[in-house]
């Protein structure tokens, strides 16, 4: 015979595997599914505290975070490219007003290769860069490294890209 408890919150029957056990062995006097709205409405209400919690842990224990994603990823790598997509759209693209959509739009644009060198960016740890003009703030593309890095030592300046390439011509073997 199935032994039968009434949720006090739904006040409907349910049998005992419906209840989540106590420490001592007992059923809770909630059913999983109140127990879930209940926690569900905790969180949602709790959003700040939640977070604060969270960026205390991070600061804490970074091995033990870094250990855990690393874990997780491993076990699931279509969710590390998306992981990796999001977090540098966090990072970086939030800097400059992009959207998720326009950062991921800019990536299948460009085929994940870099704007300048047309180097693959795919395997990577560190994708292509958000290259942007310093005066107006605007995005123009995405680069590779060495590229992003190449025109900031240039300071952006068409003048002595110009020069740095009649260098080149004129002292080529």
């Amino acid at each position: 015979m199935v032994e039968l408890k009434t949720c006090i919150k739904c006040t409907k029957e349910f049998d005992l595997s419906y209840f989540r056990k106590q420490r001592n062995g007992k059923p809770l006097n909630y059913c999983k599914y109140c127990q879930y709205k209940s926690n569900r409405n905790w969180v949602l209400n709790h959003k700040e505290k939640i977070g604060a919690y969270c960026k205390t842990y991070r600061q804490k224990y970074p091995d033990r975070v870094k250990a855990s994603r690393i874990k997780y990823f491993s076990k699931n790598p279509s969710k590390a490219e998306e992981y990796e997509i999001r977090h540098q759209f966090n990072r970086r693209a939030k800097k400059f007003g992009l959207t998720p959509e326009e950062y991921k739009g800019l990536i299948i644009k460009q085929n994940n290769l870099c704007a300048i060198c047309n180097s693959p960016q795919e395997g990577k740890r560190v994708n292509l860069a958000i290259d942007h003009d310093h005066l107006t703030g605007k995005v123009r593309a995405l680069l590779c490294g060495a590229c992003n890095t190449g025109l900031g030592l240039f300071k952006d300046n068409k003048e002595l890209l110009t020069k740095a390439v009649g260098y080149l011509e004129v002292h080529s073997v």
